[in-house]
């Protein structure tokens, strides 16, 4: 206790020392901010439990979970207003749910596989047509265990999770 019968301030380089992490690493954990791995996670939690941090922590085996909206098009009034919907919908989800939106110019199907392809998420909802590479697209992300959702128009022959019309 310090003299005014108030316990020590705990800081983010002292639960970082604690947990062998840095103290951005630390801020990321304790505000669920980051992906870190499960044991990175753990060892920040351990360290604030250890310390008596005084507020409510994170679950443990919780991480964030990023999303990627992949829309072409954003000139016409319907996927305009779907950009606009998500990004609402971003505001008001739990923070340990992201979602990214990618928008394309064009729907050619190479671009809207190349950005499947390419998107650092942990799964996708897409827009895009009935087309062979899409299709591949969609197979490769589903065997490393990326969903993809397809939206408006459903591609039926695909690895996809779900159709959402």
């Amino acid at each position: 206790m310090t003299e005014n019968n108030r316990p020590p301030r705990i800081t983010l380089a002292d639960m970082a020392q604690l947990a062998g992490v840095g103290s951005a690493t630390v801020d990321l954990v304790i505000n669920e901010r980051g992906n870190d791995s499960d044991m990175v996670r753990q060892q920040v939690l351990q360290a604030a439990r250890s310390l008596r941090l005084r507020r409510m922590l994170p679950v443990s085996h919780h991480r964030m979970v990023r999303i990627n909206v992949i829309l072409a098009r954003p000139e016409l009034p319907p996927i305009r207003r779907m950009g606009v919907e998500f990004r609402r919908l971003s505001d008001r989800m739990d923070h340990s749910v992201a979602i990214h939106r990618t928008t394309l110019e064009n729907e050619a199907s190479a671009t809207i596989a190349q950005a499947l392809l390419c998107s650092p998420c942990d799964a996708a909802i897409v827009y895009g047509q009935d087309h062979p590479q899409i299709h591949v697209a969609i197979a490769e992300l589903a065997a490393r265990g990326e969903p993809v959702v397809t939206m408006i128009s459903d591609l039926p022959g695909s690895a996809r999770l779900a159709y959402a019309g």
